[in-house]
């Protein structure tokens, strides 16, 4: 019933999306405060999974004026992809940096043989990578698509890319 209702959820987030009807409530929040509370999430689940989960705390206070919810989706997105198509004995490393007038969410994992062309439609509605990779079997499909859609209208962008079997999705948020 969870993931039904996470199904559910992410499809109206879409259709919302689709239809104009996507609407954000900025206020100005502690982004690290909302990133450490979805590491907290996960915490639990990489232990139980096998998986390091690595968060160096940083020493900088980041503002953004941002939908508190919506941005929240979009880093447990990440986070659970992350885990999601890591393995037991995996280390999944998640950093904060300033990076000029942006805060740089990055999270890092392990990934086997991936192909250019899943790097490439990641963030294609309904595209999903190898379900058998991942230890749930696979999502949805949308929802790298929706975390775009959130961090665009943040006037930020998410981006992708392989380098030496570690794959590092990165979210850029402008700061206040």
């Amino acid at each position: 019933t969870e993931r039904l209702s996470s199904m559910v959820e992410e499809l109206l987030d879409f259709s919302r999306m689709q239809s104009g009807g996507f609407t954000l409530k900025l206020d100005k929040l502690d982004i690290l405060a909302e990133v450490e509370d979805v590491i907290l999430m996960f915490t639990e689940r990489a232990k139980r999974e096998g998986i390091e989960l690595i968060y160096s705390e940083p020493d900088f206070f980041a503002v953004v004026n941002g939908d508190k919810n919506r941005l929240r989706q979009v880093f447990i997105n990440v986070i659970d992809n992350a885990l999601k198509y890591s393995r037991e004995g995996d280390t999944v490393h998640l950093t904060l940096e300033r990076q000029g007038r942006f805060i740089r969410m990055a999270v890092e994992n392990g990934v086997e043989n991936m192909d250019k062309d899943v790097v490439d439609n990641m963030f294609d509605r309904f595209y999903r990578a190898d379900r058998a990779r991942a230890s749930d079997g696979g999502g949805h499909g949308i929802g790298l698509s929706i975390a775009q859609a959130v961090v665009s209208a943040h006037r930020g962008k998410i981006s992708a890319a392989v380098n030496a079997g570690r794959l590092t999705m990165t979210v850029l948020l402008p700061a206040d």
